[in-house]
C-alpha cells in the first residue's frame, strides 16, 4: 500500500488491519460424522387434501468421532 506525504511522494508501507491474517480460517475436528435422515409419507384423504406424515431424525450413526481438541483463547 502507497500512503502519500505532505510534501507529495509516496512512501510504501503494509496495511495493519488489527486482524490476524488466519482468522477466517479453520481445522477441521478429527473423525466427525454425523448424518440426517427424514422419513415422510403421503396420504391422499381426499381429492383435495393430502395428510403428510413427517419424522427427522438427528446423528443416525450416532458416532461422534474423537473429542475436539480445546480451543484457547489468546488475548
Amino acid at each position: 500500500m502507497f500512503v502519500k506525504l505532505k510534501d507529495g511522494s509516496l512512501q510504501r508501507t503494509s496495511l495493519d488491519t488489527g486482524l490476524h491474517p488466519w482468522r477466517n480460517q479453520f481445522i477441521p475436528g478429527p473423525a466427525i460424522w454425523s448424518l440426517d435422515a427424514s422419513l415422510f409419507k403421503n396420504t391422499r384423504i381426499t381429492e383435495r387434501f393430502v395428510l403428510r406424515f413427517n419424522a427427522d431424525f438427528f446423528n443416525v450413526l450416532n458416532m461422534p468421532g474423537l473429542t475436539q481438541p480445546i480451543r484457547r483463547r489468546e488475548f
